[in-house]
């Protein structure tokens, strides 16, 4: 989509953002696209509470949701892929921030060592 390049970057992002559409999954129709709405959020959230607890890496909370600080940010972009408006998998994507990513808990040097040198990071 090279002709979106001479477009406001805003606008950029509105036209690739509600592009993607995938159009058959098992003879439903799978969408691609970005949580937009309180009810996508926590369906995105409670999927991956759900799947966490099931594989055993938490345990259940009291709300349901799998979320956190990283969760809330304005860099943090929440992608959903629905079948008839119901969530069937969610993906995060971090852009990196002054609060850093999630993983910088285990690998803070390797994280730091790409800052410095320059590197545009997402998680």
């Amino acid at each position: 989509m090279k002709w979106v390049n001479w477009l406001p970057r805003r606008l950029q992002h509105y036209i690739i953002r509600n592009s993607l559409r995938i159009v058959r999954f098992e003879g439903y129709e799978l969408e691609i696209k970005l949580a937009s709405n309180q009810q996508e959020l926590e369906s995105a959230y409670k999927l991956l509470h759900d799947a966490y607890v099931q594989l055993g890496i938490m345990d259940p909370h009291p709300s349901g949701l799998r979320c956190n600080i990283f969760s809330a940010l304005p860099h943090t972009a929440t992608i959903i892929a629905s079948i008839q408006g119901r969530v069937v998998g969610t993906v995060s994507l971090i852009k990196d921030s002054e609060i850093g990513f999630p993983s910088d808990k285990d690998y803070a040097d390797l994280n730091h060592q790409y800052r410095i040198s320059g590197f545009q990071m997402a998680e």
